[in-house]
């Protein structure tokens, strides 16, 4: 999805049932055996016609090369990536809060924008 669709669905929601958390979550992966900022999380909550619910909306560079570092230690490979600095990939996950779970149930069905 890209930002224009994103900043229209958040406004559209806004509208129509109001947000009551936004923030943004950075993403982490391992590289050459360190930790590195792979993308961001957006995040928005609001009650919807079903309840409590939360949208993610994750983007990531894409990935343009991936090397395999061995060692013959018991830790195996590792993996090095290399982004890209402006292509990215877009993916909307739809949550619904489940009261006797007291958790984040992800829905299932393909959610069109």
């Amino acid at each position: 999805m890209t930002d224009e669709k994103w900043q229209d669905l958040i406004e559209s929601i806004r509208e129509k049932f109001g947000i009551e958390k936004e923030h943004t979550e950075p993403i982490f992966i391992e590289s050459g055996g360190q930790e590195v900022e792979a993308g961001k999380k957006e995040i928005i909550e609001f009650r919807g016609a079903s309840g409590k619910m939360k949208l993610e909306r994750t983007i990531k560079p894409v990935v343009l090369e991936k090397k395999l570092l061995y060692h013959k230690r018991k830790d195996g490979a590792k993996a090095e990536y290399t982004f890209s600095k402006d292509e990215f990939t877009y993916h909307v996950d739809g949550f619904i809060w489940d009261e006797t779970l007291q958790d984040w149930q992800k829905i299932e069905t393909p959610m069109q924008f």
